[in-house]
């Protein structure tokens, strides 16, 4: 059996609840590198609803919640080849003495040393490598909707993932419309450049207001069920003769607990093409990174200042009844 090490961990211990406590980390096997945490940051949607029960592993509690993890090397087993120091993206811990969903909020983390990703010297920033996490699931799911410079993209709902997915999609030069309830929110996109409209009514009809042939793409980042439904009205019916490569997308961004349902006239009437991205590849992390070496996407603007992690249950609580005040949170583990 590998040696154990002391960490400490954010764990979900009942349900809606966080509490910070000790935890064991086995030393690297071969193959396996171990990294001290430097930042970790949250994914709201995905880790509010495993919190609320809402995954098939939740009640494994008490587990640790997330997946955005930067660190060092700080050792490695045998035929691991990455230097000692090298700072890195993870999705977490594999091994502990607790279950994981997934892992990411701790202060050391072993994994794979082929499934860490080495952080560029043009990404010196260990904050901005953690969010570029979220932002590459946003870079695939606009890999997948394949948007052209002559289309609409209607973006709904501006958590961290809508937003990060309207801000993506903007760079293929399409038209970019994002939905939103939240003033703040609202506010914030458009001091990113982002075209939105604050939804204070009916969502459809705010969408038609804008595009009144509909969209050729709609992204659903809500996570809602009853918005899903009101979404997918809002792309466009495609004319008889249209071509297939012509067809309007529906991309599912949103994190679900389980059965989701849409209307079927709704959708045949649209010939929708449903895509739901899964996650990222390590392709997608690295073009994240890119973009936001070369300032193509401000990700700091996403985030405030870090938090501790003793912070969690306050932090945990606002993303989940007031979601308005915070879009994502960062929490800093080591000074770098």
């Amino acid at each position: 059996m590998s040696e154990m090490i002391k960490a400490k961990a954010i764990l979900c211990v009942e349900l809606n609840a966080v509490a910070v406590r000790e935890i064991e980390v086995p030393r690297p096997a071969a193959g396996e590198i171990l990294t001290e945490t430097i930042c970790t940051c949250v994914s709201p949607g995905t880790e509010l609803r495993t919190m609320s029960g809402g995954h098939p592993q939740s009640d494994q509690r008490p587990f640790i919640p997330g997946y955005a993890n930067v660190g060092r090397v700080v050792d490695r087993g045998p035929g691991v080849t990455m230097p000692l120091g090298t700072m890195v993206l993870c999705g977490g811990t594999t091994k502990a003495s607790v279950p994981r969903l997934w892992g990411a909020h701790v202060s050391h983390a072993l994994c794979l040393a082929h499934d860490a990703i080495p952080i560029p010297e043009s990404l010196n920033d260990p904050v901005a490598a953690s969010v570029a996490r979220l932002l590459a699931i946003a870079y695939h799911g606009c890999r997948l909707s394949n948007p052209r410079i002559d289309e609409k993209v209607a973006v709904v709902g501006l958590g961290p993932i809508g937003m990060m997915s309207a801000l993506v999609h903007t760079l293929s030069g399409a038209r970019v419309v994002g939905f939103d309830l939240y003033e703040e929110r609202v506010a914030l996109a458009r001091s990113l450049g982002l075209e939105v409209i604050r939804v204070e009514g009916d969502l459809v009809r705010a969408a038609q207001a804008v595009f009144p042939e509909g969209a050729d793409v709609v992204v659903d980042s809500t996570g809602v069920p009853a918005v899903l439904r009101q979404s997918v009205r809002i792309g466009r019916t495609p004319a008889w003769n249209q071509t297939l490569r012509d067809l309007p997308r529906f991309v599912v961004q949103g994190s679900y607990p389980g059965d989701i349902a849409f209307d079927y006239h709704d959708v045949f009437s649209r010939e929708y093409v449903v895509l739901f991205p899964r996650d990222r590849t390590r392709f997608d992390v690295e073009a994240s990174f890119d973009l936001i070496s070369r300032q193509k996407i401000d990700v700091r603007r996403l985030v405030g200042k870090p938090f501790t992690p003793e912070s969690a249950p306050e932090v945990y609580r606002t993303l989940r009844e007031k979601p308005q005040q915070m879009l994502t949170a960062v929490f800093a583990w080591r000074k770098e």
